[in-house]
C-alpha cells in the first residue's frame, strides 16, 4: 500500500566481501594515475590521495569439480645413438597424477556434502574431465589412510572432554547383511559423537554393528586418570548408555517436549503446559549463554528451577489424580517425564550440563545424507572410511575451519 515500506525478507541482503575468504583476489592498480599527482579535472588544483577503501568487483566463475591438464613433453631423438630428450614440465609441476586438491575435492563432495559416487561420475564424465566411481573411492580410501592416525587423536581428545553428546542412525553396510539375517535383526548404525574438549567441538562418527553406549565405553576407556566425571547427553534409549559407567549423564529436554508437540491438537490445554514451560526454560538459557558455567547454573536454579519443579507438580497432579489415562498418548509422554527427571534436569544441578542434544542430531544429518543419496557402504572398510573423513570434515565445520583446505594440507 501507498505510505507503507514491506520489510525485506531475511537472508536476501549483500554480504561483506570479508566473507569470501575462499575467493582469489586481484590488486588492480590505476596505471594512468598515481598517489601525488594532480586532479586531471579541468580547472582543478589539488592532488590525488588514496582513499584506503577500494571499490569491490566481485565476480564468480564455474568450473567442474575436478579439472585436468595434459602436459605434451615433446621428445626428441637423435638419428645416430637414437637417445631420447624429453622436454620438461614447467616449474612446480609435480610428478603425481592426483594432486591434493583432487583428492580434498572428492572427499568433501562425498563425505562432506553427500554427493554419490554415481553422479559425481557423471559430473566429470559431462565435462569431458573422466574418473570412474573406482577411482573416486580409491583416492578417498587414500586420504582416510592419511587422516586416520588424526581421527585416532581425535578420539582420545573426546574422550577426555568435558561434555559428550551422543546419538544412532541406522546405516546400511551389505557385507553384514548375511550375518544379520543370522542374528536375526541384528542391524548395523552409525554412532554419531560432539564431544566438548575446551572451547573446540570434535564431531566423530563409527559405524557398525555397536550402539552408541558400547562405543562411548570404549571410547572412554582412553580417558586419563583423575579426570572428573564426564557429562554425556543423549536421548532416553537404553542402548545410549547401557555399558557406560562413571558418567553424568543427561536426558534431551527436546526429545521430551517433541513427544508432547505430537499431541499438541488432540491435547491442547495439557501440551500447552509443558510447551509454554520448556520455552521460557530456553528464553533464560539464551540469556545464559554467554556466561561461564557458574553464572549458567546459577541463573537457571534462579529462573528456571521454579518454573521445572512447578511444572513436576502439575505432571504428577495428572497422573496422581486420575485426570489423564495413564496408558493413553499424553498419558505415557508424561510418564516419560516422570521417570527420567533427573536426567532431564540434569542442567539444574551440574555447571556446563546441556539442555539437549541438538549437537549430536545436527551431526548424525550429514550421515543421513549420505545415506538417503548413496543408500549403503559395501563393506566394514567402506565404512571406515566415510567415518574417517566425515569426522574431519565435520569437526573442521564445528570450528569455523576451512575443511577442504584442511584436508589439502594435511595431503
Amino acid at each position: 500500500n501507498e505510505g507503507t515500506t514491506q520489510a525485506r525478507a531475511g537472508g536476501h541482503g549483500h554480504r561483506a566481501i570479508s566473507e569470501y575468504h575462499g575467493a582469489a583476489v586481484v590488486e588492480c592498480e590505476n596505471k594512468e594515475l598515481e598517489v601525488g599527482d594532480e586532479c586531471p579535472g579541468e580547472g582543478c588544483q589539488g592532488h590525488l590521495y588514496d582513499l584506503k577503501a577500494p571499490k569491490n568487483l566481485l565476480q564468480f566463475k564455474s568450473e567442474p569439480l575436478i579439472n585436468a591438464t595434459v602436459y605434451k613433453c615433446e621428445v626428441l631423438r637423435c638419428s645416430s645413438c637414437q637417445q631420447r630428450y624429453e622436454a620438461t614440465p614447467p616449474a612446480g609441476v609435480k610428478s603425481e597424477t592426483y594432486d591434493a586438491t583432487c583428492d580434498a575435492t572428492i572427499a568433501v563432495m562425498k563425505y562432506g556434502m553427500g554427493m554419490p559416487w554415481t553422479r559425481m561420475e557423471e559430473l566429470q564424465r559431462m565435462r569431458g574431465v573422466p574418473l570412474s566411481k573406482t577411482t573416486l573411492w580409491e583416492r578417498s580410501a587414500e586420504t582416510a589412510r592419511i587422516g586416520k592416525s588424526i581421527f585416532n587423536h581425535l578420539l582420545k581428545l573426546a574422550a577426555n572432554g568435558e561434555i559428550c553428546h551422543l546419538d544412532d542412525t541406522k546405516v546400511r553396510i551389505l557385507s553384514c547383511l548375511g550375518e544379520d539375517k543370522k542374528e536375526k535383526g541384528s542391524a548395523t548404525q552409525t554412532t554419531g559423537f560432539v564431544a566438548v574438549w575446551g572451547e573446540r567441538k570434535i564431531a566423530l562418527y563409527q559405524s557398525g554393528r555397536a550402539h552408541a553406549g558400547i562405543n562411548l565405553a570404549k571410547l572412554l576407556e582412553n580417558r586419563a586418570p583423575g579426570r572428573s566425571a564426564m557429562i554425556t547427553m543423549s536421548d532416553a534409549l537404553s542402548a545410549n548408555l547401557s555399558r557406560v559407567k562413571d558418567v553424568k549423564s543427561g536426558y534431551c529436554i527436546v526429545h521430551a517436549r517433541r513427544e508432547i508437540f505430537d499431541l499438541r491438537e488432540k491435547y491442547p490445554v495439557e501440551s500447552k503446559m509443558i510447551l509454554d514451560a520448556v520455552s521460557m526454560i530456553y528464553d533464560n538459557e539464551q540469556k545464559a549463554r554467554s556466561m561461564p558455567p557458574a553464572e549458567r547454573l546459577a541463573l537457571h536454579q534462579e529462573k528456571s528451577g521454579p518454573i521445572m519443579s512447578g511444572l513436576r507438580e502439575w505432571i504428577e497432579a495428572q497422573l496422581g489424580e486420575g485426570r489423564v489415562e495413564p496408558n493413553s498418548d499424553l498419558g505415557k509422554a508424561l510418564r516419560y517425564w516422570v521417570r527420567h527427571w533427573e536426567r532431564l534436569t540434569l542442567w539444574l544441578r551440574v555447571e556446563g550440563a546441556p539442555l539437549d542434544n541438538n549437537e549430536a542430531e545436527r551431526a548424525l544429518r550429514k550421515a543421513v545424507l549420505i545415506r538417503n543419496n548413496s543408500l549403503f557402504y559395501k563393506t566394514l572398510k567402506g565404512a571406515e572410511t566415510g567415518d574417517i573423513l566425515s569426522s574431519l570434515i565435520q569437526t573442521c565445520r564445528l570450528n569455523g575451519v576451512d575443511a577442504w583446505d584442511y584436508l589439502v594440507t594435511i595431503i
